[in-house]
């Protein structure tokens, strides 16, 4: 999943950039996901979104987030989006 992939590399201010070879470049990590799998970057940030949506419902309702990602996709994907803004 694209959204939970994002969550986990990205760093905060930016990542470690004195370990990296000063010749070579650093690219956010955005910017990889989406060379890597062919998508926009609002495709990275809406599935970085609906991740954290499915977690918070997941947590809220008590069940393995797994379980809401193994029904179909693109009917839940809104309905989660919108349960995030109203779940505390």
């Amino acid at each position: 999943m694209i959204g939970k992939r994002y969550q986990g590399e990205k760093k905060d201010n930016g990542g470690d950039r004195k370990s990296v070879p000063h010749n070579e470049e650093v690219k956010p990590t955005a910017q990889r996901i989406v060379e890597q799998n062919k998508v926009s970057h609002a495709t990275v940030e809406r599935a970085e979104k609906f991740a954290n949506a499915v977690d918070k419902v997941a947590e809220n309702v008590g069940i393995n987030p797994q379980r809401i990602l193994s029904t179909h996709y693109q009917i839940f994907h809104h309905f989660f989006l919108l349960l995030e803004l109203q779940l505390p």
